[in-house]
């Protein structure tokens, strides 16, 4: 569960329900109404848990050091030089990743890094019928850990070129939905990619094989990579176009 930097926490929640970027203490707009360990909410029928609505943001990328302090809410990211993109993917290439088939998904164990980035994704508020009877902004009982902050900046450096590269190419692409899993190895490679589900087109599903490979990820810390599969860090993304 991803928590907003400005729902951190500085102590961690009694209930450690969720493993996340940072701490978060939880909280509901509204009374309890069901049995998950949520808050309830408004908001749109959607297959992820967004508790809070906002536009992505493009104009800050990659990722810095985390700070040993709650972060600011505004953080302002050091230049960096552009990587060198990497050349295009063949048509062969693109053939073995789209038919490829996928490896089985290890769980991935919790271990520690130290990374945090400054991009900021699209959400959208999602209908919830939570458990949570502390009123308050929208957040849950989540634990930061470094497992946590390390797959928050794997998402972020995929999410950050994602939305750059359908907003080039928004005409060429359909409504649908792909799913990718791959694994990360210490040294912060893409390895093992391979697509598991595309309901969209193939214009697409080269947009999110493109944002993964190209992902610019630090190495794995020694710590988290050594509590992790020889494979290295198991992920999966989901990357969806919605009608509206």
């Amino acid at each position: 569960m991803e928590t907003d930097e400005s729902k951190a926490s500085v102590q961690p929640p009694k209930e450690k329900t969720f493993e996340s970027n940072a701490n978060s203490i939880a909280a509901s707009e509204l009374p309890a109404t069901g049995e998950a360990p949520l808050p309830s909410q408004t908001g749109k029928d959607r297959p992820f848990v967004d508790l809070e609505t906002h536009a992505h943001s493009l104009q800050m990328n990659g990722a810095q050091p985390q700070p040993s302090v709650m972060p600011q809410e505004n953080p302002t990211p050091s230049a960096a030089p552009q990587p060198t993109q990497p050349p295009p993917l063949t048509a062969a290439e693109q053939f073995a990743m789209l038919t490829a088939r996928p490896t089985p998904a290890v769980e991935p164990s919790t271990a520690p890094a130290s990374m945090r980035s400054a991009y900021r994704a699209l959400k959208d508020r999602t209908r919830i019928s939570g458990n949570i009877s502390n009123r308050g902004g929208s957040s849950v009982n989540a634990l930061g850990t470094p497992l946590g902050r390390y797959e928050k900046i794997l998402k972020d450096s995929i999410g950050s070129r994602w939305y750059a590269y359908v907003d080039q190419k928004r005409d060429l692409i359909s409504i649908g939905t792909l799913q990718l899993r791959f694994s990360v190895d210490r040294t912060g490679r893409v390895k093992n990619l391979k697509i598991t589900e595309n309901t969209s087109n193939e214009a697409f599903a080269n947009i999110c094989l493109q944002s993964v490979l190209e992902a610019q990820l630090p190495p794995i810390p020694d710590d988290v990579a050594d509590a992790l599969p020889s494979e290295g860090l198991e992920a999966e993304e989901n990357f969806i176009i919605y009608p509206n």
